[in-house]
């Protein structure tokens, strides 16, 4: 799961960056979504419902965070 939500954070923010406004990227942004959970096998449907089980225990949001953040870190360093 947090490799997925790592690609998409990144996805997110180049987009975010690079033209400002939500509406001038969404389709681009929605495009490239889709090619990470190709890439995971998994679809839309699965990743919202991992969210949504991550969101009903917050421990776990907690350490998924976490490892995001420190992924997130190394790759800065």
């Amino acid at each position: 799961m947090c490799s997925v939500v790592k690609e998409i954070t990144l996805l997110e923010t180049h987009f975010q960056s690079k033209y400002g406004v939500p509406s001038q990227y969404k389709s681009a942004l929605d495009l490239s979504v889709k090619k990470v959970f190709k890439k995971a096998h998994i679809t839309r449907k699965q990743f919202q419902t991992s969210l949504d089980y991550y969101a009903a225990h917050p421990e776990l949001q907690k350490a998924l965070n976490e490892q995001l953040l420190m992924e997130l870190s190394r790759a800065v360093n």
